[in-house]
């Protein structure tokens, strides 16, 4: 939103690492932090690693069918 994507992807990598109940969160935003600036190449990798009961599963199956 700031258009610090950066240190938002920081932020996010770290979350989507992690092992707290923030990890679809982190994953999801960092996905789309690299969409946001135009990485769609990162983006789908990320994308691919949302696993199947994320409750972004079907969000990230979408946004991959898009790019």
């Amino acid at each position: 939103e700031t258009g610090q994507y950066s240190s938002a992807r920081n932020i996010f990598s770290e979350i989507s690492q992690g092992e707290s109940s923030f990890v679809d969160y982190g994953q999801w935003y960092l996905a789309l932090s690299y969409l946001k600036e135009g990485n769609k190449g990162e983006c789908r990798k990320i994308l691919q690693e949302v696993p199947a009961e994320s409750e972004f599963a079907q969000k990230a199956q979408d946004l991959l069918k898009r790019l």
